[in-house]
């Protein structure tokens, strides 16, 4: 999930998306942590993905931005591999909203 996610605000954001740790970058611009607090789904049905996400300057640790996110999207097809993908539509639904704020906030992602 965390490695989709990134991939995803790499190219909404169009700029380097790294994980924790982030060996070989200069020290973030932004720092993203989120907490899934649901991620449930049902083949034929929807796909439940729910918590929260902070933005953190990560040179003072202040907190730029927060909000709970809850996202539900129709499961992608039958069985396990709708479900899946239904389940990557939801974490790139959330990589919309991050993208969204992170631009809206004038926040400063890696570059």
């Amino acid at each position: 999930m965390t490695r989709h996610l990134a991939a995803a605000l790499e190219a909404r954001l169009a700029t380097h998306v790294v994980t924790d740790p982030w060996p070989g970058y200069e020290f973030p611009g932004l720092r993203i942590e989120v907490a899934v607090d649901r991620l449930v789904g049902a083949s034929g049905g929807g796909v439940e993905l729910a918590g929260q996400y902070v933005l953190l300057d990560p040179q003072s640790g202040r907190i730029t931005g927060a909000d709970r996110f809850a996202i539900t999207v129709p499961s992608q097809g039958e069985g396990f591999p709708g479900l899946m993908a239904g389940e990557a539509r939801a974490i790139e639904a959330l990589a919309d909203r991050l993208a969204d704020r992170i631009t809206r906030r004038g926040a400063r992602p890696v570059s």
